[in-house]
């Protein structure tokens, strides 16, 4: 997204959305993009403290293919060392690629709790958990202009 002066968004079942002006965090892959259309859809999220062994699941294009589901369990709370911002950020055992940033992680329940940033050397999904993308959202400081308009 960041530098991007045409961005589109495709949802799961094909629509596109034109995007006409976009954030970008100060932490590595995550935008806050703006819409004209109206998008009805939404998901649920929650800030949960997931126990380890908690399933979870991470839906993506890894590689830009296909959508894929994939399940995994909780591993465990680290501080994030990737990106260098000290946020704790989750460990889960669920083998993600190239192209799974920004993959929402869903918990037993359905609601979204987590976003998808990067991967270990196993393989392992790293996420940002859904308390510290609420104040993320609400911190303006937290956000760049995008340099180039959409």
């Amino acid at each position: 997204v960041a530098g991007a002066t045409h961005i589109e968004v495709t949802t799961y079942d094909g629509r596109d959305y034109v995007v006409n002006s976009s954030l970008v965090a100060k932490t590595p892959d995550l935008a806050l993009l703006t819409l004209d259309d109206v998008f009805t859809e939404s998901a649920t999220t929650a800030e949960i403290d997931p126990q380890n062994g908690a399933p979870l699941t991470i839906v993506g294009y890894p590689l830009g293919e296909a959508l894929n589901v994939e399940k995994g369990h909780f591993i465990d709370t680290e501080a994030d060392t990737l990106t260098e911002s000290g946020e704790d950020v989750w460990l889960i055992d669920a083998h993600i690629d190239h192209g799974s940033s920004g993959s929402p992680v869903y918990d037993a329940d359905g609601n979204v709790v987590a976003i998808v940033y990067a991967g270990d050397s196993q393989w392992d999904a790293l996420a940002w958990p859904a308390s510290w993308l609420t104040g993320l959202l609400a911190d303006p400081a937290g956000w760049n202009d995008n340099i180039a308009e959409c």
